[in-house]
């Protein structure tokens, strides 16, 4: 087994452990509709289990995420085979509580030249 085989499947396995899980909204470009003669935007919702965390001191210092919740959910990328981009959700609900992030940064950690884990940093809505 290489390292980047034990980096994947140990990383996996914590998340499926100790995540949770949540709903990832995946927002697309709009297509249009002939029928309708307008752009439709569209969304993929995805159940994933997925780790929240507190974010780094540095990755938050920038001028417009001062003042906001800051999380950061750890996904592994064997259960989120889409790539994520900037702008899309993650929706939780708790006891009839909605929460919904929305993701301001992706960062990736690989190994071997292959994505491990997503790092989604994400602010609450």
């Amino acid at each position: 087994m290489t390292v980047g085989s034990r980096f994947q499947a140990s990383s996996q396995r914590l998340i499926n452990r100790y995540g949770k899980t949540r709903v990832y909204v995946h927002k697309k470009d709009g297509e249009y509709n002939l029928d309708t003669q307008k752009v439709e935007n569209t969304q993929q919702l995805i159940s994933v289990k997925m780790f929240k965390t507190d974010p780094k001191e540095r990755e938050i210092k920038s001028p417009n995420l001062v003042n906001k919740l800051h999380v950061v959910m750890m996904i592994s990328a064997v259960d989120l085979t889409i790539k994520p981009n900037v702008g899309d959700e993650i929706r939780d609900q708790y006891l009839g509580v909605d929460e919904v992030y929305q993701v301001v940064q992706v960062k990736v950690n690989e190994s071997s030249d292959e994505i491990v884990t997503w790092r989604l940093i994400c602010v609450a809505s």
